[in-house]
């Protein structure tokens, strides 16, 4: 699914590199570069710790985020990202185990970002289940299957965006702000 434009644009942004070799008849190999990376998984978790640079977040800002994605590499990518712009990033590659995660601690998340397509569970069905357990929890979902305009969810699900992948990294910066901001309680 991805495509290799959406590949190279991901890449691109996390300071890698990206050679395609092709031989006619004899095939392609795809090499890809990343900053190196030291991803632990256990239970459907991924954590991620970069070890390419030790520089502190660009922005101060608060909450966690919850990536559920079928794809290790996508999980990786986005909760080093969301971590090195001053977000909490707890990453999943499994969506049972993500949903059994927030059932024992439900007040952990902020605001959840989900993948439309998933084998186990697409992400409405996530959404769902999550919404069930916070109904307050916004969740964005995040697709590269089709046009995010034309994608409609049900309104009783929670989800709050539907994001076309690749979502820019300052673009998702600016829309988990404005979720976070609008989903919190006004102090009086």
């Amino acid at each position: 699914g991805l495509g290799l434009a959406t590949v190279h644009g991901i890449i691109a942004r996390m300071k890698g590199g990206i050679r395609l070799e092709s031989e006619v008849g004899v095939g392609s190999t795809v090499h890809i570069y990343l900053p190196l990376l030291q991803a632990v998984e256990g239970g459907g978790e991924v954590v991620v710790e970069s070890k390419a640079s030790t520089e502190t977040a660009t922005r101060e800002c608060g909450g966690t985020v919850l990536v559920v994605d079928d794809e290790q590499p996508i999980v990786a990518l986005m909760t080093m990202m969301l971590k090195k712009k001053g977000f909490e990033a707890i990453g999943y590659v499994d969506a049972v185990a993500a949903l059994e995660m927030v059932k024992e601690r439900p007040s952990r998340i902020d605001v959840a970002i989900v993948d439309y397509t998933m084998p186990e569970m697409t992400g409405l069905e996530v959404a769902a289940a999550l919404h069930g357990m916070r109904p307050d929890l916004p969740i964005l979902i995040a697709t590269g299957m089709m046009e995010a305009e034309d994608f409609t969810v049900p309104d009783s699900i929670g989800v709050v965006q539907v994001l076309r992948k690749p979502v820019p990294p300052a673009d998702l910066v600016r829309i988990i702000d404005e979720v976070i901001l609008n989903a919190a309680p006004l102090e009086a």
